[in-house]
């Protein structure tokens, strides 16, 4: 699982042998969903012909104007984590849309004292096509620069390190299945001489399978994980069965719930708890 090689073979497997990605829903109100020209019902903060759903932990090609908020505990064994994220995310354009990414993290360690602070925030730009839609595609690319808000000596993020992150991420969707596939580099602007013999740049990866259960239900499972290339390489893997949902008849807020379970012997985590909440504007 250490191998470059085996990663891509898993990422093109994923985003190119395996056929799903978004219900076609079926509702009586014709306000909440309408057909669209493709023939695809959407909901009615979505984009012409596009139905897709949010993942839990892989971020949607979506460009879109939404609120969202995460709570993610981690327990790593001799540390435990607890992080809240607000994420704003504003669309120009239903092709161009502009992201803030602020995490605030709780660290409770077994060694040391327990610190709070913001973490490492980022903005991100994302870039969108509709010209496959009608293929049931919808590819977007868009970079991300991550800050360095965040603080090492308290084991908080980075306290100076600035990196660039592009990033393609592609939907697919047939019936009642939605896949989603995300790659993205990170790449460190500002390292010390030390550091970047520590770490080159990182490659991560995932890719989400999700099943309509009911209109407002949504079944998912999601593979993702990185690779650190640099004096040590390493690799670690997660999977994380999750479920999301619409409570309320206005389908603007989605609401999900899901564990991330490590498949390797690297890891951040030994296991973790992600609750997700979106409000679309």
């Amino acid at each position: 699982m250490n191998t470059p090689r085996l990663y891509a073979l898993f990422l093109a497997t994923a985003l190119f042998a395996v056929a799903p990605v978004s219900a076609q829903h079926d509702h009586d109100d014709p306000v909440k969903h309408r057909p669209s020209e493709t023939g695809v019902h959407e909901h009615r903060h979505a984009h012409p012909g596009v139905s897709l759903s949010h993942p839990i932990v892989i971020e949607s090609p979506l460009p879109e104007t939404k609120l969202r908020l995460d709570y993610t505990f981690a327990d790593a064994g001799d540390a435990r984590e607890h992080t809240v994220t607000a994420e704003a995310e504003y669309a120009f354009t239903r092709e161009f849309s502009v992201e803030l990414v602020l995490p605030y993290t709780f660290l409770d360690a077994d060694e040391g004292d327990s610190a709070d602070r913001l973490n490492d925030a980022s903005v991100a730009l994302k870039l969108a096509t509709y010209g496959l839609v009608d293929r049931n595609l919808f590819p977007a690319v868009g970079v991300e620069v991550v800050l360095p808000t965040g603080d090492e000596e308290r084991g908080i993020g980075s306290d100076h390190v600035v990196e660039l992150e592009p990033f393609v991420r592609v939907g697919y969707w047939r019936g009642q299945f939605e896949l989603i596939g995300a790659l993205s580099i990170g790449i460190p602007l500002n390292q010390t001489d030390e550091e970047r013999d520590e770490e080159d740049f990182v490659l991560a990866y995932g890719a989400s399978f999700l099943y309509h259960v009911r209109d407002d239900v949504q079944a998912l499972v999601e593979l993702h994980g990185e690779s650190v290339f640099g004096d040590e390489d390493a690799s670690a893997l997660y999977v994380s069965p999750g479920v999301t949902f619409q409570p309320f008849t206005e389908k603007s807020i989605s609401l999900g719930l899901g564990v991330s379970l490590p498949l390797t012997d690297d890891r951040d985590f030994d296991y973790a708890v992600n609750v997700m909440s979106i409000f679309h504007f």
